[in-house]
C-alpha cells in the first residue's frame, strides 16, 4: 500500500490513507484568498519555460484506485521542469511504485520548495510563485522500526540526473520546507531517524 501526503506552500492535501498527522489541517491553513492556477495559465508553459504539469503525487501510482481522479486536479500540480519532472524525479517515483510492487508499504510526503526565483507561467493572470524545487520522503515502518530516506531535487535538475545523488536527511528538508514532518515521534526516535541518511537506499535501488 503507498500513502501519500502532498504540501503545497501552507497548504496541504490527502491522497489515499493519511499517513502522519500534521500541525496543521486543510481549514485552517487555506486562507480565504486562496486560488488555483486555471488550465489556461499553463498556455506556452513548455515553449517558453520548459515546464511540465508536474504532479506532486503521481498518477500512475494511484491508476485503477478510487483516487486517480484527484491526482488530476490542479490542486495536485505545478510548473515543473520537463527536464526534471521526465528525469530524476519520476525515476524516484518509479523506484517507490517497485518497492511498493514487492509488497511493502510505504509512507510518502512530498512538496515544493521556495527558496529562490525560477520563472513564471508566461499567460497567468493570477500572482503565483513558482517552486525552486521539491522534496521527498519515503517512510517504512516494520514494527516500532521507521526506515526513511529523503530527496531534494532543484528544478534546475538535468534530466540524466541520478535521483540518488539528490538524498539529503530529514532534518535538511524541514529545514529548508519549515515543516515538521514527524511531529508525534518522541525526541529521541525523531533526532535519531531525521538526522540519519540512506535508510531506504538500497530498497530503492540505490546502491
Amino acid at each position: 500500500m503507498l500513502r501519500y501526503r502532498q504540501f503545497m506552500g501552507n497548504n496541504h492535501t490527502t491522497l489515499a490513507l493519511p499517513c502522519l498527522k500534521t500541525k496543521h489541517t486543510i481549514a485552517n491553513s487555506i486562507s480565504n484568498d486562496w486560488h488555483a492556477l486555471k488550465p489556461s495559465d499553463y498556455t506556452d508553459a513548455y515553449a517558453t519555460i520548459n515546464t511540465d504539469r508536474g504532479h506532486q503525487v503521481p498518477l500512475a501510482s494511484f491508476s485503477n484506485t478510487a483516487d486517480w481522479k484527484l491526482t488530476n486536479l490542479l490542486s495536485n500540480i505545478t510548473p515543473q521542469s520537463s527536464a526534471l519532472n521526465q528525469g530524476p524525479w519520476v525515476r524516484l517515483e518509479s523506484a517507490v511504485r517497485n518497492h511498493v510492487g514487492n509488497g511493502n508499504d510505504l509512507y510518502v510526503v512530498t512538496g515544493p520548495l521556495y527558496e529562490y526565483y525560477f520563472a513564471e507561467l508566461p499567460q497567468a493572470n493570477e500572482a503565483h510563485t513558482i517552486p525552486s524545487g521539491y522534496f521527498k520522503i519515503v517512510m517504512q515502518q516494520t514494527g516500532s522500526t521507521i526506515k526513511a530516506s529523503a530527496f531534494i531535487m532543484e528544478q534546475t535538475a538535468s534530466r540524466s540526473d541520478n535521483f540518488c545523488n539528490t538524498e539529503v536527511s530529514i532534518d535538511e528538508v524541514e529545514s529548508r520546507s519549515g515543516i515538521n514532518v514527524m511531529p508525534n515521534l518522541s525526541y529521541n526516535s525523531a533526532q535519531t531517524i531525521e538526522s540519519s541518511v540512506y535508510g531506504l537506499r538500497s530498497e530503492l535501488g540505490c546502491n
